[in-house]
């Protein structure tokens, strides 16, 4: 599916970068909701958390559907490959 030698180091270091942008994310999530809890602008009659982690898994799934773009369905269509 791939070109030879197209597949290197260089694709290892964006998943890595990708996985570790989710994460920071993630963590500055939690960390926003932590002192939303404790500023007092999260409550029990208005709660955040279903929000911060829809919010989360938008920006995962929107990484990883790039991230499947980029490398399984651009390099065939633009290689001139038929898939």
């Amino acid at each position: 599916m791939f070109a030879a030698g197209s597949v290197g180091p260089l694709w290892l270091y964006a998943m890595s970068r990708a996985f570790l942008i989710q994460f920071f994310i993630g963590f500055a999530l939690l960390a926003l909701s932590t002192v939303a809890v404790i500023a007092g602008f999260a409550t029990k009659e208005r709660p955040l958390g279903f929000h911060v982690v829809a919010l989360n898994w938008v920006i995962v799934a929107a990484t990883w559907v790039v991230t499947y773009l980029a490398m399984y369905v651009a390099p065939p269509l633009f290689s001139g490959a038929s898939a």
